[in-house]
């Protein structure tokens, strides 16, 4: 959920609930002194700002504890007023009364109160549903078939299966929906570019094919146990990152950077998007990742030339 409907969704909450509290009042104290009924009114007020203050929302505050405040004495005032109107005498007399002015306030409470949490729900499904389209998006791969024109091994031989894109989008359309994607959820902002958009590879392509061809996620496994990586708390630069959720592993990422007192800094291609370097924990890949290293030089798969940007070469923190 959003910071602004969390913010709403406190403020309407805590409404709710102070004009609920104040129709008890009006009910058990309508018939004392009018000094009594003005302090309920403000201890209810009190009150109600009570839940934006918790949840660290000091301003807004003042809105609950505002409405609660001016029910409370417009109905405290309205069962003493006398006018010489009828129809103003009747309509006053009756809103004076303790139990239809508890009614009214525990019907705009309530109605209140389920509304916002209505809202809740409905921003909660709102942001799942961006949330989804988003990573359809990121996830979103061409057709692939198998490719002809290189083949990869562990260091152990055993075959990785390498693919072609067999149809690509044009370069305008691709970064269209790149930038859409990015910037729906703020990352457009937060990463720095270090190659364009492009499907020729995914992300385990980019790191263990040379940047030429996809690399299915459910091989990484297998290539990890072949090629001796090990998991690693310190990481180091040129280390690998591997996010995972659940059994399933979603994306490869190489350490760049370690900045003092800082974020570790990784480099990574997201899918069919461009390449980027973004911290480890700034990416729309989740927090579960590991870090892996291994013996052997670079993370490109035997057989393979890399005639591309150098993706694995270790780069000294600054």
């Amino acid at each position: 959920m959003s910071e602004s409907s969390l913010l709403e969704l406190v403020v309407l909450c805590s409404t709710a609930g102070g004009l609920i509290v104040l129709g008890l009042c009006r009910l058990f104290l309508s018939y004392r002194s009018l000094s009594i009924q003005l302090s309920a009114t403000l201890v209810t007020s009190l009150l109600s700002i009570g839940g934006p203050l918790v949840a660290g929302y000091t301003t807004a505050a003042l809105i609950p504890g505002a409405v609660v405040g001016l029910f409370g004495l417009m109905l405290a005032v309205a069962g003493r007023i006398e006018s010489t109107t009828t129809t103003l005498i009747a309509v006053f007399r009756h809103l004076g009364r303790p139990e239809i002015q508890a009614t009214v306030l525990a019907v705009i409470g309530g109605t209140l109160l389920i509304g916002s949490i209505a809202r809740f729900e409905q921003n909660d499904i709102d942001s799942f549903d961006r949330d989804l389209q988003f990573m359809e998006q990121v996830t979103w791969k061409p057709p692939l078939t198998p490719a002809t024109s290189g083949q990869a091994t562990t260091d152990a031989g055993r075959n990785i299966p390498l693919w072609d894109a067999s149809l690509v989008r044009s370069t305008k359309e691709v970064n269209e929906v790149e930038l859409h994607a990015l910037t729906d959820l703020g990352f457009a902002q937060r990463m720095i570019r270090t190659g364009p958009a492009s499907e020729i590879t995914n992300c385990h392509g980019w790191v263990f094919a040379a940047s030429k061809y996809w690399v299915a996620p459910d091989d990484v496994d297998q290539l990890l146990l072949d090629n001796k990586y090990v998991s690693v708390s310190e990481p180091r630069p040129g280390d690998l990152v591997i996010y995972r959720q659940g059994n399933n592993i979603l994306h490869s990422a190489v350490v760049r950077t370690l900045m003092d007192n800082g974020p570790v800094l990784v480099e990574s291609k997201w899918g069919w998007m461009g390449t980027f370097i973004h911290s480890v924990t700034g990416s729309c890949y989740g927090q579960i990742f590991t870090y892996y290293r291994s013996p052997r030089q670079g993370h490109t798969l035997a057989g393979l030339n890399d005639n591309s940007k150098p993706q694995n070469v270790v780069v000294k923190p600054n």
